[in-house]
C-alpha cells in the first residue's frame, strides 16, 4: 500500500503541480498553460503508427478555461484518469485520482487572502498525508511541510532574492537534506535550474529563449544531454539527444493547426522519414 502512495504521489507530482494548478484568479487558466486558443471544451489524442489508431488522453475543460478531468490510456485501454473541482473564484479545491488499483483525493484549503494553507490527501484505506504551508512577510511560500498524522516527515524550504525565489531545499523528518534545487533567472525566457541528490548534480535544467537544454545523469554515472527548440506557437520542433557528447537520437516535429491555431495533427519525424502522428480532435464551446 505504500508503494502505491508514494506512486500516486509521483505521478500527480509529474501530470500536475501543485504550486502551479493552485488557481489563484481566472488569468492564468489551464488553457493558456497548454498554450490552447480559444474556449476550448474537450481535447483527444491519439497515435496514429502503422495505420493504427490509439487513443492515448483526454482533456475535457470548463468555461473558465481549467480542467475538469484527465482520462489516460495505455496501449489503447484506460489506465488512469484525474477530476478537478473548483470554488467560485476558480480555485482549486479538490483532485481526484483513480485507477483500477489506486484511489487518492486531494483537498486544498486557503486563507483569508486566498493563500493555500494545507493539502490533504486522502487514500484509499482512508489514511491520510498533510502538506502544511507557512509564508514570510512578503506572503511568499516559506515552508511546505509533510504530515503524516501529527508526526512531521519532512519539509522543503523556499529561499529568496529580491522576491525571486532562489532555492528549494527539501529534508526528511530527521532534518538531513534529500535534496535542493537551485534558480538562476535573466528574465521571462533566460532561466536556469538545478536539482542535486544531497551534494551531487543529478538534474539541469536550462532555457535559452526557445531552447531548453536539459541536463541528467543516467545511473550509469554517463551524463544525458536533450536540447529542445520551440516555434512562437510553444510548439516544440526539434529535439535531440547527446550521450558523451555524441548525437544518439534526433527527432523534428511538424504540425497541421484548425482555424485557432490550435495543432491538430502533430508529425513526429526521423532519418527523414515519419514515423507516427498524433492526432487532436478538439471541440470548443
Amino acid at each position: 500500500m505504500r508503494k502505491h502512495k508514494i506512486l500516486i504521489i509521483i505521478l500527480f507530482s509529474i501530470i500536475t503541480s501543485c504550486s502551479n494548478r493552485v488557481q489563484t484568479n481566472n488569468q492564468n487558466t489551464d488553457l493558456k498553460k497548454l498554450h490552447l486558443h480559444g474556449k476550448v471544451k474537450s481535447v483527444k489524442e491519439y497515435v496514429v503508427k502503422n495505420n493504427k489508431k490509439q487513443i492515448s488522453r483526454e482533456k475535457l475543460f470548463n468555461k473558465d478555461g481549467n480542467l475538469l478531468k484527465e482520462i489516460y490510456y495505455n496501449n489503447g485501454k484506460y489506465s488512469f484518469k484525474i477530476s478537478y473541482q473548483y470554488n467560485k473564484n476558480q480555485m482549486l479545491i479538490k483532485k481526484t485520482f483513480e485507477s483500477e488499483h489506486q484511489y487518492s483525493q486531494e483537498t486544498y484549503r486557503y486563507n483569508s487572502n486566498n493563500k493555500l494553507t494545507e493539502t490533504v490527501i486522502t487514500y484509499r484505506d482512508n489514511t491520510k498525508d498533510y502538506f502544511v504551508y507557512k509564508y514570510n512577510k512578503d506572503g511568499l511560500l516559506a515552508e511546505k511541510l509533510l504530515k503524516k498524522g501529527d508526526k512531521n516527515n519532512g519539509k522543503t524550504v523556499y529561499k529568496y532574492k529580491n522576491k525571486e525565489l532562489m532555492q528549494e531545499i527539501n529534508f526528511n523528518d530527521e532534518g538531513l537534506l534529500i535534496s535542493s534545487k537551485t534558480y538562476k533567472k535573466q528574465d521571462s525566457t533566460n532561466f536556469s535550474v538545478i536539482t542535486k541528490i544531497r551534494d551531487d548534480i543529478k538534474y539541469k535544467f536550462t532555457k535559452k529563449k526557445d531552447t531548453i537544454i536539459m541536463w541528467k545523469k543516467a545511473f550509469s554515472g554517463i551524463p544525458e544531454i536533450i536540447v529542445k527548440v520551440y516555434d512562437k506557437n510553444h510548439y516544440i520542433i526539434s529535439e535531440k539527444t547527446y550521450k558523451s557528447k555524441k548525437l544518439i537520437k534526433e527527432q523534428s516535429f511538424q504540425y497541421e493547426l484548425d482555424h485557432q491555431g490550435n495543432w491538430t495533427k502533430k508529425f513526429i519525424v526521423s532519418d527523414n522519414k515519419t514515423q507516427y502522428y498524433i492526432q487532436r480532435d478538439i471541440l470548443y464551446y
